[in-house]
């Protein structure tokens, strides 16, 4: 029996490299010859460059760049043998700030923009930025001022730091030249850049906004979006924080679904070619999963080629009907059938989730 083990971290708790060795220490108690390939993913998020290092050769660097509240911080990238740089937008995300020290306004995203521009100086021939885990919501403009934007508000004076001063915005100028390297964004969610499903009303709150600040930042984007209406209207503009519109606006740059392209990397249909099973996983599915995490394109991606999907999270908090529908065959919630031992004991737990799938 040939079984593909292919999770996201679970966020934490576990990242995607422990969590497939979790799941397949409890698919190695089943009797019988069983070959087991593991193949952490990771969907743009946290995890991406771990990731794709697990798949792929690959040259890794350390910079110097901005945390979300201006701090200098050491960065990570990493630089493909085909001269492709993988970037994280997480390196100088949430993970960045403790919980009390995070100010949803003044979050900005300059420390992407400096890892970006270390790429370059590395020799990188393009880059692939993974968007999520920021800790801004500022609509990628200060990725943009890291490489020479300038956002003028109406005193004539560039506006401040972060998302809050956008709602001042009257002028954006451009750099004297436009970034010399291409730029793919990989989106997580899908959301455009305002809106209901937009960063502010959408992911603002999870970087630490109440609900006044989340209208003052839903504000500032929607004057941010007349600059360029159709970039914000993009599916994954809202990623990030907005750095999805970032990239489509000020670097000109397409955006695409980073699972696809991460599965793409690491040979995800190659592995399963040919698998008896396919067993993936995350945190929490719910229904953000099916707006471009790892467990849902991992079951579409088995399904397309005829190979059953099972499906191991922390908490599941869809209906299973939407499950069936997705691709996925069996499911376990880890909560919902050990408690919160899950909570505490996870690689333990979601061994013995995994030993339970084919026991």
């Amino acid at each position: 029996m040939r079984i593909v083990v292919a999770p996201d971290k679970f966020k934490g708790t576990l990242s995607a490299a422990d969590a497939a060795d979790a799941i397949a220490t409890g698919l190695r108690r089943s009797p019988g010859r069983m070959e087991i390939v593991e193949l952490p993913l990771a969907d743009g998020g946290d995890g991406t460059i771990d990731a794709v290092c697990a798949a792929r050769p690959a040259r890794r660097e350390r910079c110097r760049a901005r945390d979300p509240l201006g701090r200098p911080v050491e960065a990570r990238f990493v630089i493909l043998e085909d001269g492709r740089a993988v970037v994280e937008s997480a390196e100088v995300g949430l993970a960045r700030t403790a919980p009390v020290e995070r100010d949803p306004l003044r979050a900005t995203s300059a420390g992407v923009g400096d890892i970006l521009l270390a790429a370059v100086d590395a020799g990188a021939r393009s880059i692939l930025l993974g968007i999520g885990g920021s800790a801004s919501t500022d609509g990628g403009t200060g990725m943009a001022a890291a490489l020479g934007w300038r956002f003028i508000g109406s005193d004539g004076s560039e506006v401040s730091p972060g998302g809050g001063g956008l709602r001042d915005l009257v002028r954006i100028d451009p750099p004297p030249s436009a970034f010399p390297v291409d730029v793919v964004g990989l989106y997580d969610v899908d959301n455009p850049l305002v809106g209901d499903r937009g960063a502010a009303r959408a992911f603002a709150p999870q970087k630490g906004a109440c609900s006044n600040e989340v209208d003052h930042l839903e504000g500032a984007l929607l004057r941010l979006a007349e600059f360029a209406p159709a970039a914000s209207a993009a599916a994954g503009a809202g990623a990030g924080g907005g750095i999805g519109f970032g990239i489509a606006s000020f670097l000109r740059g397409r955006l695409v679904p980073g699972f696809d392209a991460i599965a793409d990397l690491v040979g995800l249909d190659d592995a399963i070619m040919g698998a008896d099973l396919v067993v993936t996983g995350e945190g929490r599915l719910d229904e953000g999963s099916f707006g471009g995490k790892v467990p849902i394109g991992v079951a579409r991606r088995s399904r397309g080629s005829g190979i059953p999907c099972a499906a191991l999270a922390g908490e599941i908090a869809v209906e299973g009907q939407a499950l069936r529908r997705a691709g996925i065959v069996r499911w376990i919630s880890l909560v919902g059938a050990y408690g919160d031992r899950a909570r505490t004991d996870t690689f333990a737990i979601l061994s013995d989730a995994a030993a339970a799938l084919v026991g």
